[in-house]
């Protein structure tokens, strides 16, 4: 099903918006990532390679970090919070779509940018947020909250904890810049299982 964003035209203007047109400016901002890397693409490039204009990205997107998180969450999988029947399945269910994500070779490309983004600037942190690591950190709650309802754990751990476990056993192994790897369902299963435990374990002092 086709994102509303790409049809649907922004507060204040009538007119729909030209799917062959979005479609143009996602494709562009792919190829030139990919092709010569994020330091090539800006607002500029990316129209002109679409054949576009400036005026028809803004009807779109905000910003240039709106548009690469946008792509980013249209080349993968959503994070699912469905009960998976214990925290450990529930948090490799997580942890599969994390490893679909960190496998794609764009945002491998525009993930460094997009973290630096938000630590310089507000409004990219809240985008970053939005997009990025809410539905991540939502989907880990809702495992955890589970499993406190289950009586697999005897109390809500800290969430940033258990989210750092997560994403630490598989960030460095795919962005480092010499021995990046793609990653595998094993990894998303020892990710999970060490989450689960230190879950169990409860918050680290201090």
């Amino acid at each position: 099903m086709t994102d509303p964003r790409l049809t649907s035209a922004r507060e204040g203007s009538r007119r729909p918006l030209d799917e062959g047109v979005s479609q143009a400016i996602i494709d562009s901002v792919v190829d030139l990532t990919l092709a010569h890397g994020l330091r090539e693409v800006t607002i500029s490039s990316v129209v002109t390679a679409a054949k576009t204009t400036r005026p028809a990205f803004y009807r779109r997107f905000k910003s240039l970090d709106e548009m690469l998180l946008f792509v980013v969450n249209s080349r993968t999988t959503s994070f699912d919070a469905s009960d998976r029947g214990s925290l450990e399945e529930d948090l490799y269910a997580v942890q599969l779509v994390s490893v679909e994500r960190l496998n794609d070779r764009f945002l491998r490309a525009v993930l460094p940018y997009l973290a630096y983004r938000g630590m310089s600037d507000g409004s990219s942190l809240r985008l970053l947020n939005r997009d990025f690591i809410g539905p991540f950190r939502g989907a880990v709650r809702s495992a955890l909250e589970r499993a406190v309802d289950r009586g697999e754990i005897s109390q809500m751990p800290d969430l940033s904890e258990v989210c750092n476990v997560l994403s630490g056993m598989l960030v460095p192994d795919a962005l480092c810049s010499e021995g990046s790897r793609d990653l595998t369902e094993r990894d998303a299963r020892r990710s999970a299982q060490v989450a689960a435990l230190a879950a169990r374990l409860g918050p680290s002092d201090g």
